[in-house]
C-alpha cells in the first residue's frame, strides 16, 4: 500500500493581499485597510479530483503559524 504523499500533490500558495474593502479573516476577525495572507491549499487526488482549502490570516496570526511550524 503505498503512502498519501504517493498518491497526492499537495501545493501550498501563500499571498500578501492588502485589503481595500472589509475581509473576514478565518479567525472571525474583520480587517479593512491593512495587510492580511490567503493562504490557498490545493491538493490534487487524481487529474480529475482537486480539492481547495482557502485561508485568510492577518500579519499577527500568520507570523505566530511561521514560527509555530
Amino acid at each position: 500500500m503505498k503512502h498519501k504523499s504517493a498518491i497526492t500533490n499537495i501545493t501550498v500558495e501563500e499571498n500578501k493581499k492588502f485589503a481595500w474593502i472589509p475581509i473576514k479573516l478565518t479567525s472571525g476577525k474583520v480587517v479593512w485597510l491593512t495587510n492580511y495572507y490567503e493562504i490557498v491549499n490545493f491538493v490534487a487526488i487524481s487529474t480529475i479530483v482537486r480539492i481547495l482549502n482557502y485561508e485568510n490570516l492577518s500579519v499577527d496570526e500568520y507570523v505566530v503559524r511561521k514560527l509555530s511550524r
